[in-house]
């Protein structure tokens, strides 16, 4: 009872947030259908991630780019983008932070791949009876990552940089993956992860997969590029130092090549 609870407070929270940042529509019946709809895609990234009730309870839709981020549910007045929105699902396992990003897609009227969040915001009216998906392909990737505070002199935020995994899964015969690359990227002030102590050096790390013509299903992985088990950063510049993941796909519907742009988060900064 108690996950289901806070499963149903998950999406009630994603309503008012479309119904209020995004919509601008205050029905009764429009927000008891993006209730709907929210619900629906929920359980499908749920069902295809294997996902228990209690991740999904910690899950945020975001949006992501070169620029900013920004969650459906904050206080800011400008809207977020919704056609680049992504469900967030942060897990800590064995002193390892696993940082989840989800972006699920389906096939609008006119044969484009659309991102299923924007679908719903753009139109509240779709049919939707229950049997039909609303999540024709998603794209899961996934950063590892650890942290630590050191407080000698002054307290710091040590991040030690280990890897990226991706994949990709469809619903649809029509969907079809032409490339895909995902990578995850870490920049900062050379720190001794296990100490403390702050070099002069500049250490950068990526991690990247790329595919051609990537399986479905198939999970693709880089663990090649992380850092050594003794070495982490520091985030001394607002600017540069941060860690950054992404995932850039070209795709194809019925055949036909549709490129897609990059998306982007921050997962640490200096700010």
């Amino acid at each position: 009872m108690k996950n289901m609870k806070k499963s149903l407070g998950l999406v009630l929270i994603f309503t008012m947030c479309f119904t209020s940042a995004v919509f601008a529509v205050d029905t009764a019946d429009t927000a008891n259908l993006e209730n709907e709809y929210l619900q629906a895609i929920l359980n499908e990234i749920k069902e295809q991630g294997g996902y228990s009730d209690e991740e999904m309870a910690t899950a945020e839709i975001i949006s992501g780019s070169s620029a900013q981020q920004a969650s459906l549910y904050s206080t800011s007045t400008e809207s977020p983008l919704i056609e680049d929105a992504a469900l967030k699902i942060e897990t800590v396992e064995d002193n390892i932070i696993k940082s989840d990003y989800i972006i699920p897609y389906k096939i609008d009227e006119d044969g484009t791949l659309v991102n299923s969040f924007e679908l719903i915001s753009r139109s509240p009216d779709i049919s939707f009876d229950g049997n039909i998906s609303l999540v024709d392909a998603t794209i899961f990737s996934t950063a590892y990552w650890q942290h630590r505070v050191w407080t000698q002199n002054n307290p710091s935020n040590v991040y030690h940089h280990i890897g990226i995994t991706a994949r990709w899964v469809s619903s649809s015969p029509r969907v079809y993956i032409d490339n895909l690359e995902v990578g995850y990227e870490t920049n900062g002030i050379k720190t001794n992860f296990n100490t403390g102590v702050i070099s002069n050096i500049e250490l950068n790390k990526v991690s990247k997969i790329f595919e051609v013509a990537p399986v479905a299903g198939t999970l693709y992985s880089d663990w090649e590029h992380q850092m050594a088990s003794d070495e982490g950063v520091v985030l001394t510049d607002a600017f540069r130092h941060k860690g950054i993941q992404y995932i850039e796909v070209n795709y194809a519907v019925d055949g036909k090549m549709q490129p897609f742009k990059r998306q982007m988060w921050t997962l640490y900064s200096k700010i």
